[in-house]
């Protein structure tokens, strides 16, 4: 048995040994760590990624998706590449600020203990050959559907006393054409340069990223297609998707250059480990990851939170007030809802008042309909509000919506949220999602009316107040929306 695996180690020697030679006298591989595929995730869905790039390992696959990561996170892949005995180990930290992200990247590729042979297959000593890359990636939204970003590569190669050192840049931009669709495109290697110990320099080849994504409403599946152009090799697609089972569950396949790959992630606390299965042509890989979420050593309520989720919060969590205008929310829970707005009723027998009950009675039931789940998430987020823990408090809205689409409470938190945070264009969406949602949501206009008016757009600032009184007429909203309109006019 021993036996067997030193010939199966010679001659997997000799072909990396080969493979290296013809790397440092033609470039043929030179352009390989640049262009890794670093995620398990991606590796699952056939690298079928370009479109949906939004954790850490974006800065290898589109840098423009490090925008969309959401928290603090450190991400290790470790892999035996086919089983030939080399090694990868890629780590990467991803830090969001704002508007924008930045994410620094190591990944090392080596192969240690190279039998050196003479000519009567004697070894006669061993070698090792590395290849190291630091990356730096940043990215930024500039508009609630548009990303940019951009990482910079520092290379360096030991190549069994061939040695080199470069640099690359890659450009990536990330859109979303709505709800259901996103597309992207990646340049790797725009510009790059490497120098060999003999003076020779050397262009990476481009490699060009095209891809477009599916997402379901209730953002349980994905799916993604790429296509890939390569500057010194043969064009191909990659297809994929995500399958989404629970919240400690994602499973994933897809198509890469004709050959399968499978994957899945279970999910715990704030840790995620992913595997991926991708079949060769020469041996299949099999590759494993572990992400962790650092929220919780960056959020200053995590022992309010985790008191919570027990059951053992101390102080109630205080919702967002709806109403943003001074005046009190008209949407205080009651006991029995239903009843409630009865009882609101009880005096007026007039047509109007009596369409108004039933659009309030029907709003209240399809509020009913929301699952515990969803409601836990709104009010973790309603919690990180409170502390000003905004990033944590927009993650767990976007949870509660991903499980309850229609939610409209958590659309308008939202919504206020981003626009204290002066994304302002993520809080126009969120506010006309509930206004879609509910129609008569007055909170939501008169908010919107607001919006529009700090950035100077009257007319729709306007035409949102106007709305207002036409929907709730008489009511104390009303009157400062027609406050505001008179002291617009007088201008």
């Amino acid at each position: 048995m021993i036996k067997v695996f030193i010939r199966k180690r010679w001659v997997n020697s000799i072909l990396f040994l080969l493979i290296l030679t013809l790397s440092a006298n033609s470039g043929v591989m030179l352009d390989a760590i640049t262009k890794y595929e670093m995620s398990v995730r991606a590796n699952g869905m056939g690298d079928a990624f370009t479109a949906f790039s939004d954790d850490a390992s974006g800065i290898m696959y589109n840098p423009a998706g490090l925008a969309d990561v959401e928290h603090k996170s450190l991400l290790f892949v470790h892999d035996n590449r086919f089983g030939l005995g080399i090694d990868e180990n890629f780590m990467s930290f991803s830090m969001p600020w704002k508007k924008s992200n930045l994410t620094m990247s190591f990944l090392k590729e080596g192969v240690d203990g190279i039998p050196i042979t003479d000519a009567s297959k004697n070894i006669i000593g061993y070698t090792d050959t590395s290849k190291t890359m630091f990356s730096f990636g940043y990215a930024r939204r500039l508009t609630e559907r548009a990303r940019l970003g951009g990482t910079f590569k520092l290379l360096s190669n030991d190549l069994s006393g061939f040695k080199g050192s470069g640099y690359s840049f890659d450009l990536g931009g990330k859109y979303k054409l709505n709800r259901k669709f996103d597309v992207g495109l990646n340049l790797q290697d725009i510009l790059s340069s490497f120098e060999w110990d003999s003076g020779r320099d050397e262009d990476i080849p481009l490699t060009i990223k095209a891809g477009i994504g599916y997402t379901s409403t209730r953002k349980n599946f994905k799916v993604g297609i790429d296509l890939v152009s390569q500057q010194d090799a043969d064009s191909y697609y990659a297809f994929g998707g995500e399958y989404k089972v629970s919240a400690l569950c994602n499973l994933r396949a897809g198509f890469k250059d004709g050959e399968v790959t499978m994957g899945l992630v279970l999910a715990y606390d704030n840790w995620e480990f992913d595997y991926a299965y991708m079949a060769g042509e020469v041996e299949d890989n099999n590759v494993i990851s572990a992400t962790m979420n650092l929220k919780k050593f960056f959020t200053a309520a995590d022992r309010e939170i985790e008191r919570y989720r027990d059951g053992k919060i101390v102080r109630k969590a205080r919702v967002v007030p709806q109403d943003r205008n001074g005046g009190k929310s008209d949407t205080i829970p009651a006991s029995d809802p239903i009843k409630a707005v009865l009882d609101k009723y009880s005096d007026g027998n007039n047509t109007k008042q009596a369409e108004e009950k039933e659009k309030e009675i029907q709003m209240v039931k399809k509020s009913l309909e929301i699952p515990e789940e969803a409601k836990m998430h709104y009010r973790l987020g309603n919690t990180f509000v409170l502390n000003e823990v905004f990033t944590s408090a927009i993650s767990e809205y976007k949870k509660a919506i991903e499980i309850f689409p229609e939610y409209a409470v958590a659309h308008y938190n939202l919504g206020a949220l981003y626009e204290k945070m002066g994304i302002k264009e993520k809080a126009i969406y969120e506010y006309q999602l509930v206004m879609q949602i509910d129609p008569y949501n007055v909170n939501a206009y008169i908010s919107l009316g607001n919006l529009y008016l700090a950035m100077d757009n009257v007319n729709e600032a306007l035409k949102h107040y106007n709305k207002v009184i036409i929907i709730a007429p008489g009511s104390e909203t009303a009157r400062l929306a027609a406050e505001k309109i008179r002291t617009l006019r007088l201008k």
